[in-house]
């Protein structure tokens, strides 16, 4: 392994090296042509370029040489280095908030659960957090600048970018960076979306024997209450959803209103108050007495408060109640008579408002000696084997409409918030790399081609002293001197 994390990290620099030997190449080359193809006319350098095959195939073992080093620096690269865009397409990333209105936190893409998340998916082995954290940076795809207004910008769009070194080398690059992503999305779900722990039931009849069985039935009705308008509530948000299961959340709400009507009060709670059926008669019957010793006692104290309110309403006259005046002052110290509230209708609010705690209380009562009669009449206590069957069969429906309702609902959410984030993975291209790599060993042939013709070209020989101006004297190709005159020959 550590070969191989040697010569990824020496990737970079290997390109950089082979970048700088072509250019390099290719301005020798270029530098000697200047300096002796001046004198020489197009076909003849045609001519000197196209012959001598076996430069030429030199030249092209040296391309192919080129070319395989360039593709195995440029796969190294693309092994140890990878980059995925985190999107976030919601309405509220705008405003740099998550989904559910609290303050968007980028850092969290790297945080320690969605990194254990990744390590988990992808059975990442021998690899750490701290590990992996070491290898990720995460910045804006577009930076904004706090300088001037026309550059703030909020950023939606999030570039992570993993680079391997000595423990994560044998890892697959895109496929690090596309598992972040994914428990980036899990995570963010998990977190802030609808928060459906209501929804955990896992209601035992074992778990109830402390409870007298009116109880039970008050607690089973709040539970059936709670998942009923939970589903109503996202039934109002979209009507039109259906679940995997081929649910909406109108009808798995209307499936626990009718568990809760039909099972629970008039099965189960009819069948207790017909029969006068407890656990413990005496100890319930004492209960409820004191209960309504305190119901009479807020009875009492809400018919006194209404009477104390009505009272005070009547003893305004209906002309004196239209407009009050009283003396004030302004802001110079200037008495005069400011129109005010006398608070009449706040008072018959509060009237209203009492005498219906009043009967409500009042309700409770009658309710209350409706079961202490019943409870009195039947006169046995301890266990019944029906109202433990209903008990258990009402358990397990309510905790079947609570999975199916929290599946749904689950569902939901994570088909909304799909759609709100969503991630491109920016590898390297294998097909472009051929290309490129096809490229460069094209150009390095160029170059080693120029550079051998270049080389073939002879030296101009300086000028001597002793000839005319106009004379210029070459070295031919067989070591012979020419002369040769810009004017006409004598």
């Amino acid at each position: 392994m550590s070969n191989h994390i040697y010569w990824g990290s020496a990737a970079g620099p290997a390109l950089a090296v082979l970048a700088a030997l072509l250019i390099l190449l290719f301005l020798l080359a270029l530098k000697i042509l200047w300096s002796r193809s001046r004198n020489m006319i197009r076909s003849d350098f045609k001519r000197m370029f196209q012959q001598n095959w076996g430069f030429r195939l030199g030249a092209l073992v040296l391309a192919a040489g080129f070319a395989a080093a360039l593709l195995g620096a440029g796969w190294l690269r693309a092994s140890t280095k990878a980059r995925t865009v985190i999107t976030l397409n919601y309405a509220e990333a705008s405003w740099g908030a998550n989904a559910n209105g609290t303050r968007y936190n980028s850092a969290e893409i790297l945080c320690d659960e969605v990194l254990e998340r990744a390590i988990e998916m992808g059975a990442f082995e021998g690899v750490t957090v701290d590990q992996l954290r070491r290898c990720l940076t995460v910045e804006p795809l577009v930076q904004g600048s706090s300088y001037s207004e026309a550059d703030y910008h909020i950023a939606t769009e999030f570039q992570v970018t993993y680079q391997a070194d000595r423990n994560t080398a044998h890892l697959d690059a895109e496929n690090v960076v596309r598992l972040i992503a994914n428990a980036y999305k899990d995570f963010y779900i998990d977190t802030y979306t609808d928060d459906f722990s209501v929804l955990n039931l896992s209601l035992e009849p074992e778990d109830m024997e402390d409870l007298d069985y009116l109880d039970i039935v008050a607690y089973l009705e709040n539970q059936a209450y709670r998942v009923a308008n939970y589903m109503y509530a996202l039934g109002d948000e979209n009507a039109s959803f259906l679940s995997s299961g081929g649910d909406s959340f109108h009808s798995l709400a209307e499936k626990v209103t009718n568990l809760l009507e039909v099972q629970i009060q008039d099965r189960l709670e009819s069948y207790l108050l017909h029969n006068g059926v407890s656990k413990d008669a005496a100890a319930y019957v004492g209960r409820l007495e004191y209960d309504n010793v305190l119901t009479d006692y807020d009875i009492q104290r809400a018919n006194a408060s209404f009477r104390v309110r009505n009272e005070a309403v009547q003893m305004y006259d209906e002309e004196m109640t239209r407009v009050v005046l009283v003396p004030t002052w302004d802001d110079e110290g200037e008495y005069y008579m400011g129109r005010t509230k006398v608070g009449v209708d706040d008072l018959s609010t509060e009237a209203e408002q009492y005498s219906q705690d009043a009967a409500e209380d009042l309700s409770r009562l009658e309710s209350n000696n409706a079961v202490i009669s019943a409870l009195s009449a039947s006169g046995t206590s301890g266990e019944d084997p029906v109202a433990e069957q209903l008990i258990a069969e009402i358990c397990e429906t309510l905790n079947g409409y609570a999975q199916a309702a929290r599946a749904a609902g689950q569902e939901y959410s994570e088909t909304k918030l799909n759609q709100c984030i969503s991630s491109t993975v920016l590898g390297v291209s294998y097909p472009m790399l051929m290309l490129v790599c096809i490229g460069g060993a094209v150009l390095f042939y160029l170059a080693v081609s120029l550079l051998m013709t270049a080389v073939r070209i002879p030296k101009r020989v300086p000028r001597s002293p002793c000839l005319p101006p106009e004379e210029d004297w070459t070295e031919q190709r067989g070591g012979s001197m020419t002369q040769s005159r810009s004017g006409n020959a004598g």
